[in-house]
Formats: C-alpha cells, sequence, structure tokens
C-alpha cells in the first residue's frame, strides 16, 4: 500500500501475494511430530525427519524481522526511496547491515547456521533404524567440520535428508568464506586521508631515487669521458661497465615512479575526479567568454573600419567631382 499508494489493503491483496500468504500458514502448520510409538505420533515412512525439515520453512520470517527492526520503515527512508526509486525491502536491510556490522552479522549467521544444522541432523538422524545413529554432540561437531569444509571422514549422516543437510552446510560455509574474506579485505583498505599520506612519501622516495640514480649516471659519463684511457682496456671496460649499470637505475627508477603516477591516477576517487571536471568546465567558461568579448570588440572595430572606409570613399568621389578640376592647367607634354 506505501509503494503504490494504495487507498485499502484489499486493492493491494493480489492473487500472487494471495498465493504467497498461503505459502506462508502452510509452513506455519507444520510441526515436527514425536517419534513415539504411538499410533499417530510419529510420521509415516521414515519418521520426524520431513516435518522437522519443513518446519525450517519458518526462517524466512528472519527477513521480515530484519526490515521490522531496520530504519528503512522510517518517512525518511521512505520518502528518499520513493524519490531514487530503490525497493526499500529486506534485501536493501541486509545490505545495510553488512555495511555498517558486516562482522557481527557473520559471526551471527554462522552461530544460527551452527545450531540449528545441529539439530535438524540429529532430528533427521533418529529416524534411521541404525545403532551408530548420531546424536545431537555428533551433529555438533559434523556441521562445522562441514562448514569449514574440513571434513575428516569420522561421522557420515545416513538418511538422505541428512545428506542434504551436510551438502547445503557446505556450499553455504564456502560463501561464508568468500564473504569473509571480502570483509576482511575491506577492513584492511586504507582510508583516502592514509593513501594520500603514503603515495605522497612515496613519491617522494622515488624523486630522491631518480635524482640519485641521475648524479650516478652522470658521474659515470664524466670519469668514462675524462679517465678512460685507451691503453688499458681493463679499465676502460670497467668504467663503461659502471656506466651501463648507472643508466639501467635510473631506468628503473622512472619506471617505477611511472608506475606509481599511474597507480595514484587509477586510484583517483570520483569526488577528486568530479572536482577537476568542474575546473575545467569552468577553465572553459571563462574562455568562451573571454573569445566572446574579443570576437564582439574585433566585430566593432570592423564596422568601424567600413564606416571610415565609405566616408573616405564619400570624400573621394567628391573631390573628384569638384568644379574646379576644370580650371587646373593641363600638364605639358
Amino acid at each position: 500500500m506505501m509503494d503504490e499508494g494504495l487507498g485499502t489493503w484489499r486493492a493491494a491483496l493480489t492473487l500472487r501475494r494471495r498465493a504467497y500468504l498461503a505459502l506462508e500458514v502452510l509452513a506455519c502448520l507444520l510441526q515436527p511430530l514425536s517419534q513415539s510409538g504411538e499410533e499417530g505420533g510419529s510420521w509415516p515412512g521414515n519418521g520426524t525427519e520431513l516435518p522437522a525439515a519443513a518446519s525450517l520453512l519458518r526462517l524466512h520470517w528472519v527477513r521480515r524481522a530484519l526490515l521490522l527492526n531496520s530504519p528503512l520503515l522510517q518517512p525518511s527512508y521512505r520518502a528518499l526511496g520513493s524519490l531514487g526509486r530503490v525497493r526499500l525491502r529486506s534485501p536493501f536491510a541486509l545490505k545495510l547491515l553488512m555495511e555498517t556490522c558486516s562482522g557481527r552479522l557473520l559471526l551471527i549467521f554462522a552461530s544460527s547456521l551452527w545450531l540449528l544444522g545441529s539439530w535438524t541432523l540429529s532430528l533427521c538422524e533418529r529416524s534411521s533404524n541404525r545403532s551408530s545413529s548420531i546424536g545431537l554432540l555428533d551433529s555438533m561437531w559434523l556441521i562445522p567440520i562441514t562448514f569449514l569444509t574440513i571434513g575428516y571422514g569420522d561421522i557420515s549422516p545416513h538418511t538422505y535428508l541428512s545428506k542434504f543437510i551436510c551438502l547445503l552446510t557446505g556450499i553455504t560455509g564456502v560463501c561464508c568464506t568468500a564473504l569473509l574474506i571480502a570483509v576482511v579485505s575491506q577492513k584492511l583498505q586504507l582510508c583516502s586521508d592514509e593513501k594520500h599520506v603514503h603515495n605522497f612519501m612515496q613519491e617522494m622516495r622515488l624523486q630522491r631515487q631518480v635524482q640519485q640514480a641521475a648524479v650516478d649516471l652522470i658521474g659515470s659519463a664524466w670519469l668514462v669521458y675524462k679517465r678512460m684511457p685507451a691503453s688499458h682496456p681493463r679499465l676502460a671496460r670497467q668504467l663503461q661497465r659502471g656506466l651501463v649499470t648507472a643508466v639501467h637505475r635510473f631506468r628503473n627508477a622512472k619506471q617505477r615512479e611511472r608506475r606509481h603516477r599511474d597507480q595514484i591516477n587509477s586510484m583517483m576517487g570520483p569526488s577528486k575526479m568530479y572536482q577537476l571536471l568542474q575546473d575545467l568546465n569552468q577553465r572553459l567558461s571563462l574562455s568562451c567568454s573571454e573569445f566572446d568579448q574579443r570576437l564582439t570588440s574585433l566585430t566593432d572595430k570592423v564596422d568601424g573600419m567600413a564606416s571610415d572606409i565609405v566616408q573616405i570613399s564619400a570624400l573621394l568621389h567628391g573631390a573628384w567631382s569638384s568644379p574646379r578640376d576644370a580650371e587646373w592647367p593641363l600638364p605639358v607634354e
């Protein structure tokens, strides 16, 4: 109703939402039945494994609880979301939690998975009529080992649903490991101020290395030019070798400095890029205004020259057409 601006909840209750609500009610009705010998007290066939696993479908309420306990339902968030066309749903709340408290969220998720997986695995293993069925303590050992993808092989599940739970736990463990690596790498990154300080000091050090390499290169070239005797080829080769080494060091220092500058340019933040674009736009605007002023002044000067030329042509025409021209003596041949 809030997203679509409806006045009544009956208008928002479409066929798809009705089916979704029916599935939620069905998930609430599923209960893990007891495994007693009384009639009607156990699940027909394989005992309690199917109702126990089906009762875990109520865990989808966790995402709704995250949404209700998040600040996304505030009017300010709703207004900004509607203006920015952002759907304020449970995935957005989960991303917000990963941004603010990622380590705590991963710890709670891993602990909850450990406890729920152990309880469900032990409940599913009770239906198997084997003496080596997995108990609760063994399940609490098997689930973390599978989650960490270690797999010693000392304990193995027997029922198909238990194997599926272990497989799902292993896949979730791999995904959580990838998320943990991403979170740790993000926490270990330098902030913008630390990057600026480090880049400045690195650039100063590389400049000193380039200057030192240039000084060594000039000194080696001077030694080769002044002190290389033609009668001592060994000393000449030694001086030439020092010159080649100095040239190699100078080239390596320049290459490291060039790579560092390229890295700084690639790490340029969006704010700095926006500031550079703003400065460039301002300079272009000033250049355009200056060019317009010069073009206007040039147009005025051309108009003035055209009016002067018209006046000069009128004066010349008046001078040539004057009646005093007939009284002038003709030139004698």
